[in-house]
């Protein structure tokens, strides 16, 4: 669809849309894209807090994060401490490669004289 000399590296597929000339396409896989990845994010944590309640209750994990809030009846420990955590490495994940991106994974061809879009 788009030479791979051509693809951005920064939204590759959206890009791939705009060069085949369906610029509104791209908006709407966009968007798509981020419902996704927001109904992802949702469904691990909240299936990650029974699986770190069990093994709390079976003292595999600090006992703390076993509690259950009695108003609400929901694991409101784990939820904060596993929203935490997930905050810590998607900004210590994205300030380092910020700070230092990784190499290019694929060497340009020798001898066509091609360049890769690297950072």
């Amino acid at each position: 669809m788009v030479p791979y000399y051509q693809i951005h590296p920064d939204s590759p597929f959206l890009q791939a849309f705009l060069y085949v000339g369906w610029g509104p396409a791209r908006y709407v896989v966009g968007v798509g894209i981020l419902c996704a990845l927001s109904s992802s994010l949702l469904n691990t944590m909240f299936a990650m807090s029974w699986l770190i309640y069990t093994m709390a209750e079976d003292g595999l994990l600090f006992r703390f994060l076993a509690r259950i809030n009695a108003r609400t009846r929901t694991h409101i420990t784990i939820n904060k401490t596993h929203s935490l955590w997930i905050i810590f490495l998607g900004l210590h994940i994205s300030s380092c490669f910020s700070l230092h991106p990784p190499p290019c994974l694929c060497p340009p061809p020798r001898g066509l004289g091609v360049t890769l879009p690297c950072h």
